[in-house]
């Protein structure tokens, strides 16, 4: 297997020719038709890592904001920021999607992802055309603590990292943002309240944004009826499994007292 997964904003042929050139697909598939085939398996087959299903969230300056971090060193500064705030028990830290709805990021969503150490791009408003860091080229830093999802950027010496500093330093950009999409969640319903906690993403990309909030109207109407869709689905999974439950409790219960009857009729 290579060492990274196709990311959303690789091409086809970008990627497979990653692929071909990694050192362990080559020593796995040293015939290169036999590698090409793999390679265009695991791009074929790459699952969830689409643009279709990605999702993304604004946090304003109260909760994760954006900062220019000067160094001492004559390096460039770089920019570094709070991503995401982890669910920690408190309404602060849930978000409404919309009425009567509200997410949670659990802590641990992106342990995966760092682990893995997926293919994550710094950028200013979620424009590919506006990169400012990488993780594959190490100018993108991620971690993860009990507050929720860090970055630290190292801009290059271009027009766009140049403008986003200035206007982090000036004050006119504040929030920070990410892109994912759902590996696991739970849905369930509390006092009425839809609860939607994620508890394992696939990351896209971080970094500063001009309109940070967290609001329902950040959730288009295709992407609110695809969560309506799934949130029903898992609802009445839960049903399925404790209306199971409940059948195996009752059947277990009733052997008991068929078996206690049949050993009452054998002592008699």
């Amino acid at each position: 297997m290579p060492d990274k997964k196709p990311a959303a904003f690789d091409s086809e042929d970008d990627w497979i020719d990653y692929c071909m050139g990694d050192d362990g697909m080559q020593e796995e598939h040293p015939d290169e038709d036999d590698r090409y085939g793999h390679c265009k398996s695991l791009w074929d087959n790459r699952g969830d890592r689409t643009m279709a299903e990605k999702e993304r969230r604004f946090l304003s300056l109260d909760r994760a904001g954006v900062q220019v971090e000067d160094r001492e060193d004559g390096q460039p500064p770089k920019i570094i920021g709070l991503a995401s705030v982890f669910y920690d028990g408190t309404p602060e830290t849930e978000f409404e999607l919309w009425s009567d709805t509200v997410e949670r990021i659990m802590p641990g969503a992106f342990d995966r992802a760092l682990e893995e150490k997926q293919d994550v791009l710094g950028l200013f408003n979620h424009d590919p055309d506006n990169i400012l860091g990488r993780t594959t080229a190490d100018t993108l830093a991620l971690s993860s603590d009990k507050i929720g999802l860090r970055y630290s950027i190292t801009p290059g010496d271009t027009q766009v990292a140049k403008d986003v500093t200035v206007h982090i330093q000036r004050g006119d950009l504040t929030g920070s943002s990410f892109s994912f999409v759902v590996l696991t969640e739970q849905w369930r319903k509390e006092d009425g309240v839809e609860i939607r906690e994620i508890e394992d993403v696939d990351l896209f990309d971080v970094g500063p944004v001009t309109f940070p909030a967290y609001e329902g109207t950040t959730v288009s109407a295709r992407a609110r009826e695809a969560l309506e869709i799934r949130m029903r689905v898992a609802q009445d999974t839960q049903r399925d499994a404790e209306d199971a439950r409940r059948r195996e409790f009752f059947a277990a219960r009733w052997g008991i007292l068929l078996g206690r009857e049949a050993q009452h009729k054998d002592d008699e």
